[in-house]
């Protein structure tokens, strides 16, 4: 009994206080292991070594780290494309080829060539729009350029024949969409390849008769390589280099049209290739021309006679300007400079085997055959202070090769066609314009002679004139403009003929 009570007090002294044991609840807990075989065995505990009074304090477990979140994988970002220098530029060019895939580039291709052929950012600081010149994209660099312009005439004419018959009605009215053009303008693989594309669409620009075309659309297709100052090629469709006024635009005229004399001894617009320099030997006053064509005028592809079309045409034209180059392709002194300006042009033209009776542009001769034409023409530009003054002279003298074209005669049967003579002559013009000081107004006149050089056998002109003058409202210069002459043009005497007046709008875009 004694020994139970003893065994039973040992026991209490080992246990700990009971507000200790509240306060930590986690800690264990050294219990004597009980010796007495009667007692009801406790559950198996780990064993834990007795706390001594000299051991150190055991260092306190870790709390048990939280489960780990399951990480989103951050997303892959594309390799950045270097930044252009220009916001508006977009993505640089490609001038090196891509690794080889064997699917796509070979290695066998030139490096040069595959980046040519690859996509042009174009720069957005580069997209214009100019009256006149109209809508222009370019590359950074400018070895790409297009530029796309819009131009419209809207003409009223009123004629009143002086010679009509007394059951004729000498007045007549027209009013006609006279040009509509579409061109696109520019260069491509670098500044020194230019090409000009140029389309018509009014009836007159296509000959339109009958509802049948004479011409297509296509007016002007010409590639220009300028890499040598003295010596640029241009091969297409265009005007020959021979009138200086039918080489200027029509929307950049003083008056409402050219002059009789143009239409008479011009030469229209022809296939072929020249030479020339804007300035020639890099003196600021010499321009040259030289060129070959294929003589069969718009649309032409052949150089066969019998396909309806003629030999082959030579052209040489040099300009001279004196107190240095100036804008002498535009009518009309818009500048008024002080500086008096001056451009002397001659040129030299052989048609050989001319299909049509005025070498690139006419009806074919009633006899069916062809002529060989000289031409020469000479002509002179000037400005000052609002003044321009401008005249040309024209020479032509032509060999007939009499055709074997048939005609019926008043009985019926076929005979020989009766021979046309061709049409030799000398014409001129000379014209005036003076822009009002400080107000977009010019006033403007001309006077041009045809002239007949030998008889009626000889020749098949006629002689020739017109007079007349005009008024020009400049609202933003040619680009936009309202025009309005009266001329009259006759024949033998002055008091005989046509009376015209034509009223003229231009907008161009």
């Amino acid at each position: 009994m004694n020994l139970s009570i003893l065994s039973l007090f040992s026991l209490l002294s080992l246990a700990p206080p009971a507000d200790a044991a509240a306060s930590q609840p986690d800690a264990p807990v050294a219990v004597t292991p009980e010796t007495d075989s009667s007692s009801t065995p406790a559950p198996e505990q780990p064993e834990q070594p007795v706390p001594s009074v000299d051991a150190p304090e055991p260092e306190p477990e870790p709390e048990p780290a939280p489960a780990p979140v399951p990480a989103t994988p951050e997303p892959v970002e594309a390799p950045a494309e270097p930044a252009s220098e220009d916001p508006g530029q977009g993505p640089p060019v490609q001038t090196a080829k891509p690794k080889a895939d064997e699917d796509e580039v070979s290695p066998l291709v030139p490096n040069k060539q595959w980046a040519l052929t690859q996509d042009v950012p174009i720069n957005a600081q580069n997209i214009r729009f100019r009256p006149g010149k109209g809508l222009t994209f370019a590359s950074k660099d400018d070895k790409y350029k297009l530029a796309m312009g819009l131009r419209v005439q809207m003409l009223y004419t009123l004629d009143h024949d002086n010679d009509a018959a007394p059951d004729v009605e000498p007045v007549t009215h027209t009013f006609q969409l006279r040009r509509a053009r579409l061109a696109f303008q520019g260069n491509v693989f670098g500044e020194h390849n230019k090409y000009k594309l140029e389309l018509s669409f009014s009836p007159r620009d296509i000959s339109l008769k009958n509802s049948t075309a004479k011409f297509t659309i296509l007016r002007d297709f010409y590639v220009e390589f300028d890499y040598l100052r003295n010596l640029t090629v241009r091969v297409g469709q265009y005007k020959l280099p021979y009138s200086h006024q039918r080489v200027i635009s029509s929307g950049k005229l003083q008056l409402v049209d050219r002059s009789i004399v143009g239409s008479e001894f011009d030469l229209d617009r022809d296939i072929g290739i020249d030479i020339r320099s804007k300035d020639f030997l890099g003196v600021k006053r010499l321009r040259y021309y030289a060129g070959v064509y294929m003589g069969g005028g718009r649309d032409n592809y052949t150089l066969e006679p019998v396909a309806g079309r003629g030999g082959l045409v030579y052209i040489a034209r040099i300009e001279v300007a004196p107190f240095g180059q100036f804008d002498d392709y535009t009518e009309g002194d818009f500048d008024r400079t002080k500086k008096p300006r001056l451009s002397l042009g001659v040129a030299y033209s052989y048609m050989d085997d001319a299909v049509v009776n005025r070498g690139t542009k006419g009806s074919t001769p009633t006899d069916g055959g062809t002529t060989d034409y000289h031409n020469a023409n000479a002509g002179l530009q000037f400005k000052v202070l609002g003044l321009a003054i401008s005249g040309e002279f024209f020479w032509r003298q032509g060999r007939r090769h009499v055709g074997d074209a048939e005609v019926e005669d008043e009985l019926g049967n076929l005979v020989l066609a009766p021979i046309e003579a061709p049409r030799n002559g000398l014409g001129w013009f000379v014209q005036a314009g003076y822009m009002i000081p400080h107000a977009p107004i010019e006033v403007a006149a001309r006077y041009s002679e045809i002239r007949a050089l030998g008889t009626e056998t000889e020749t098949a002109i006629s002689d020739r004139r017109e007079a007349g003058g005009g008024l020009s409202w400049y609202i933003a210069g040619h680009p936009y403009k309202l025009q309005a002459d009266y001329f009259r043009i006759w024949d033998d005497a002055i008091g005989r003929g046509l009376d015209e007046i034509r009223v003229q709008a231009q907008i161009s875009f």
